[in-house]
């Protein structure tokens, strides 16, 4: 019995160093129009009949002496994706949440 691609969900958890606002400004750059928020739940498509669905935790602040850096820590589930297909999903969410540096 051949295996169907992507059946088994893919699970990723990331600690992101962004806000709330800031994490929800950049969902456009990964998923176009084809998403949508629900409370702490983004659920997102990739255009291929692949889906995102990301829980997002609650906001907390790192603090290292008087600089003090927003984070959340998420869970990413893909469905529908092949291996490939997701981690290139992947490069395409780090690469949409990259920041430049000097």
């Amino acid at each position: 019995m051949a295996e169907q691609a992507g059946a088994e969900p893919i699970v990723h958890r990331k600690q992101m160093g962004f806000s709330r606002s800031d994490f929800t400004r950049t969902l456009p750059r990964v998923f176009g129009d084809a998403y949508r928020i629900t409370g702490d739940r983004v659920e997102g498509s990739d255009g291929d009949g692949g889906e995102v669905v990301i829980e997002m935790g609650p906001e907390q602040v790192r603090q290292i002496a008087l600089i003090r850096l927003p984070f959340m820590d998420i869970v990413m589930t893909l469905t529908g994706f092949t291996a490939d297909e997701a981690a290139a999903f992947m490069v395409r969410f780090d690469r949409s949440y990259q920041r430049g540096g000097g």
